[in-house]
């Protein structure tokens, strides 16, 4: 009788327990539904975030531009065409010296490659 009484009490500790579990459990639980929310509300708040400051800055090109009255004149379009004309210019004269920079780095390396070969031969 007593060792039925002994597991009657250990099964109510364990009962107790495990309650005791659920209710820690089921407060994590609720714990990382509200951070889960509070994390969606801060994305959503972010994302209308960056899209207005994208609103602001599109206003206020179309604010500049319409101050010109929507025209621009021919000379400001002959200019954007040289400035364009120009970068295109320079930018392939920058990717010719690059690639003389490189081949010349590279027959350099082939050259000391060759010497240190033959060095480690004797």
């Amino acid at each position: 009788m007593t060792k039925l009484k002994l597991s009657e009490g250990e099964l109510k500790i364990n009962v107790t327990r495990l309650r005791k579990e659920s209710i820690t459990t089921t407060d994590n639980l609720a714990k990382l539904q509200n951070d889960l929310i509070r994390l969606e509300k801060e994305k959503k708040e972010g994302i209308q975030k960056i899209q207005t400051m994208h609103q602001v800055r599109l206003s206020s090109l179309f604010y500049n531009f319409k101050h010109k009255k929507g025209k621009i004149s021919i000379q400001e379009i002959r200019d954007l065409k040289n400035k364009l004309e120009e970068f295109e210019a320079n930018k392939a004269v920058e990717i010719r010296k690059l690639e003389d920079s490189l081949t010349e780095t590279l027959k350099s390396n082939k050259k000391a490659q060759v010497s240190f070969t033959s060095l480690i031969q004797f």
